[in-house]
């Protein structure tokens, strides 16, 4: 049911990391106990590309790295497009008597018809010049009920391969915490952009203060757990001394000059050595 993909995904459990490759051509093949693991945590993945599409957006309307962001955003945005495509035929797939799967499926197509109609408006103004405010918005606006149809097909598709015995409760867990650790760092650093441009205002400030305290919860974490990779532990200390430049922007005092820079660079090493490489061609 759950399809591999052709020279895109792989997973390793060395030293306690997870390794997740997502390449950028997906094709479905027969399942394999090997594979079914991979496939989910492509899937709950997904939700990350998205937040990376969101935060490169926003880095263009800033003007950090422009040209480099929206080479980012076009291949994240193929990426994730393949992906929705990929989702729904997972989906397809399941028992379609059941009225939660049949839901789900109407969900689906409801986000899929919506992301394409926002995107026409977003390949013309990355075409002709950085997008504009209202554009952002929409994303961002857009953004949350997509995230949140991934997500609930994720738990749909895990629930089903868990139910017939294709993964297994260690898997489930090293897939937890390698997505919370990539995701929490994706999702600070977008929303640190969003209120660098003032997008949001007092409730956007509010929600970064939200994502630092849960991304600091989880520093501690990395710090004792034995399935923390030693890179990552490493990369804590990191973290803790720029984390106090993130919450002063939250509290309303502005980004410094090179905060936003700095925050995107930590964040790329810390997928590294996360073992996670949503855009292998641009990292």
């Amino acid at each position: 049911m759950l399809g591999n993909l052709k020279n895109g995904l792989t997973k390793a459990v060395a030293g306690g990391a997870v390794c997740v490759v997502l390449a950028t051509t997906a094709s479905s093949v027969a399942l394999t106990q090997e594979n079914i693991a991979n496939k989910l945590a492509m899937i709950h993945l997904k939700e990350v590309l998205l937040n990376r599409i969101v935060k490169s957006v926003c880095f263009i309307d800033a003007g950090v790295e422009a040209d480099r962001n929206r080479q980012v955003v076009y291949e994240a945005r193929d990426e994730f497009e393949r992906s929705l495509a990929d989702i729904k035929r997972e989906v397809a797939n399941l028992d379609q008597s059941l009225p939660a799967v049949r839901s789900l499926n109407r969900q689906l197509d409801k986000k899929t018809d919506q992301w394409f109609r926002m995107r026409v408006y977003l390949d013309r103004e990355l075409k002709e010049h950085s997008p504009s405010e209202s554009v952002l918005g929409q994303i961002v606006l857009m953004e949350n009920g997509i995230e949140k149809v991934i997500g609930r097909s994720f738990k749909v598709l895990k629930k089903e391969a868990a139910s017939e015995g294709k993964i297994t409760l260690g898997d489930m867990i090293q897939e937890e915490r390698t997505f919370e650790r990539v995701m929490l760092a994706e999702k600070m650093v977008k929303e640190a952009c969003l209120v660098a441009m003032e997008e949001g205002g007092a409730m956007e400030r509010a929600y970064l203060s939200e994502v630092v305290m849960h991304f600091e919860n989880n520093l501690t974490i990395e710090e004792t757990s034995p399935l923390s990779p030693k890179l990552v532990k490493e990369m804590v200390p990191q973290w803790r001394a720029v984390l106090p430049r993130v919450r002063s922007l939250a509290e309303g005092q502005g980004a410094d000059d090179t905060l936003l820079r700095d925050l995107d660079a930590l964040k790329h090493e810390w997928f590294e050595v996360s073992g996670v490489d949503l855009i292998p061609s641009l990292g």
